[in-house]
């Protein structure tokens, strides 16, 4: 009755979220890279534009997008809730917590309500051994109300992956290598030690049971434990080589994993390329990163344009449609577009058209505009002269 179970635990995903800084870290920027730059709207219809720019101030939707972008990125998918009045208005948003929302769907895929847990379970796991009763264990939400937004969804699955779910066990290799490096500079067994008891030479043969307390007491060496023994006891550092080129591979390569995992770059954390790459690969993988984040783009304001625009305009009389322009181009866009011109400008013979490319090319620029038709301008009185 619930709906369809979530395809991994997502306490875990939001838990390394919370408390893993470096997964964090690139869920943040790429939430970042998505709306940072804001965006801002535009329709042919000045009135309708000008309904849902107030729309988006009033109910603080830049913000409540990024929650909602954040929640398909940790969990099964984001879940956007429309406050509607009862005469149709959508007069709020909220940003609901995925971990406790369930899609129930027909035998041919369709949804037939989006489910609320509102029980106390802590995981899946817990709810499935006990029924559940409507209204008391679950509520119901309206379908029309609901705005999903899912990452790495595969085939007729009900939910997404997000993106730290597909990199669970690059994280738990990184964590485990990070745990035993330090557990054992903890332990001071960067040489561990060998230690005989006893001599042959002088007939000291010692206890089983001696021997045996020796290494108990050796389990908790730390670094502010000194030892005294007595002449039958011969301590000797066995020779492991560095600790730090043990463990530094190991933690280089989950580390490129996860960059890859989550298709951040690392120049993008400040940290310097993964071993390999060249400068001209590095700026090729940032290029990637661009094109990814255009991708996520365009899914978010095809939803948003269809299922939310959409829905504040007709509330309001209007069946016009307001599209989505996000924020200016960065810098790795502009160089994109002005290559793309100069490579036109080279095959271009019509002056007027040239004219607006080499305009086109002055805005990226940042440089006034006019300055292109007062250079066409001089040149015309060249030839005169």
């Amino acid at each position: 009755e619930l709906g369809e179970i979530h395809p991994f635990d997502s306490s875990i995903t939001e838990g390394l979220y919370k408390k893993f800084g470096f997964v964090n870290a690139l869920i943040e920027k790429k939430v970042d890279h998505i709306w940072g730059r804001g965006f801002h709207v535009k329709s042919d219809n000045e009135n309708a534009q000008a309904i849902i720019e107030q729309w988006i101030i009033d109910v603080d939707f830049i913000s409540k997008g990024k929650q909602w972008t954040r929640e398909a990125f940790v969990k099964p998918f984001g879940v956007m809730e429309l406050g509607m009045t009862n005469n149709g208005e959508v007069r709020n948003v909220k940003v609901l917590d995925a971990k406790n929302i369930y899609k129930h769907r027909d035998d041919k895929g369709n949804i037939k309500s989006y489910n609320q847990l509102i029980k106390g379970f802590k995981t899946d796991r817990d709810f499935q051994k006990e029924p559940l009763t409507k209204g008391k264990d679950f509520i119901s939400l309206e379908p029309k109300n609901i705005i999903e937004f899912s990452i790495n969804k595969i085939g007729d699955d009900a939910y997404g992956l997000g993106l730290i779910y597909p990199n669970l066990d690059v994280i738990d290799s990184f964590l485990g290598m990070r745990k035993d490096l330090h557990t054992i500079m903890r332990r001071k067994a960067g040489s561990p030690y060998w230690i005989k008891m006893g001599s042959l030479e002088q007939n000291i043969f010692t206890e089983a049971g001696a021997v045996t307390d020796f290494a108990n007491r050796l389990t908790y060496l730390q670094a502010k434990t000194e030892w005294v023994t007595g002449p039958d006891v011969d301590i000797k550092t066995v020779d492991v080589g560095a600790i730090s080129q043990k463990f530094s591979f190991p933690l280089e390569n989950d580390l490129d994993m996860l960059f890859y995992g989550f298709q951040t770059p690392k120049g993008e954390m400040g940290a310097a390329a993964p071993t390999g790459l060249g400068s001209q690969a590095s700026k090729e993988w940032s290029t990637e990163l661009d094109i990814h984040i255009s991708s996520l783009q365009e899914e978010i304001e095809k939803i948003i344009e269809e299922q939310i625009f959409r829905r504040v305009l007709l509330s309001n009389g209007f069946e016009d449609h307001v599209e989505i322009i996000w924020g200016e181009p960065n810098d790795n866009e502009k160089r994109l577009m002005i290559q793309q011109y100069q490579t036109l400008l080279g095959s271009i013979t019509n002056p007027a058209l040239r004219r607006e490319f080499e305009k086109q090319i002055a805005i990226l620029l940042d440089i006034d505009e006019n300055v292109v038709d007062e250079g066409e301008q001089e040149r015309e009185n060249e030839e005169e002269r």
